[in-house]
């Protein structure tokens, strides 16, 4: 499985939101992969992105690595 398509599928899942430490969101445009281990049917990835905290008027209030 290629890079491209990891970012694809993170970028699309929701687990990454329960990764997120200040009840934000995780930025699709910030996730990073790093493979570490493929094997046949397998793959070890470290995965890094930034959480997006909003303030009450809907701006981004700041982010967060993740």
């Amino acid at each position: 499985m290629n890079n491209h398509r990891l970012r694809s599928v993170f970028a699309t899942t929701p687990i990454l939101s329960q990764l997120c430490t200040q009840n934000g969101w995780s930025d699709p445009e910030t996730i990073e992969i790093e493979t570490l281990r493929h094997e046949e049917d397998q793959v070890l990835c470290s995965v890094t992105f930034d959480e997006i905290l909003m303030e009450g008027s809907g701006c981004i209030a700041r982010r967060v690595s993740c």
